[in-house]
């Protein structure tokens, strides 16, 4: 019910940001989304305004909402998108902002969004495979602690009254 206010959700999305695996892969996450949205949006012909709004709507989390709506309005100022991400170096890493910027230099911002969303989803998909991994044996250890105590919890009252008899 909490994440249902706009004060909740804020809370929410700093604190997952700031987790420490899972930070990092809810960002890596959103810039894929970012990135593949916006990358398709200009492809298929869309203004950089409006491809902008709707990817802006598209994201998840209010932080790289709120900093993409507030692009759109620096891009009509005349900004560049790659000065614009540089600011928020917090969410997006300077290796997302070196690549936009090339691609805006050469003319080609859709192909460059498109290599920096299939890299992040192979990045997220190697961290998500290993992760699995790592949680499955603890996993295991959860499962079998609970059997253990179930049964030393049913077996203890039979041995206690064999014990009286």
């Amino acid at each position: 019910r909490l994440l249902k206010t706009r004060l909740g959700k804020t809370v929410f999305d700093f604190l997952i940001l700031r987790a420490p695996i899972f930070g990092k892969l809810i960002k890596q996450f959103n810039i894929a989304q970012f990135c593949r949205t916006m990358a398709y949006l200009l492809t298929s012909g869309v203004p950089i305004m409006k491809s902008l709004d709707v990817t802006g709507h598209v994201l998840g989390n209010t932080f790289y909402r709120r900093m993409v709506q507030q692009a759109r309005l620096d891009v009509e100022k005349g900004k560049t998108l790659h000065e614009i991400l540089g600011q928020k170096e917090k969410l997006f890493p300077p290796t997302v902002i070196q690549m936009i910027s090339v691609g805006e230099e050469t003319g080609q911002v859709s192909d460059m969004l498109m290599q920096l969303a299939m890299f992040f989803e192979e990045d997220i998909n190697a961290v998500t495979k290993n992760l699995s991994k790592i949680i499955e044996p603890l996993l295991m250890l959860v499962v079998g602690g609970g059997v253990a105590f179930f049964a030393i919890a049913m077996l203890q009252p039979i041995y206690g009254s064999l014990g009286n008899i």
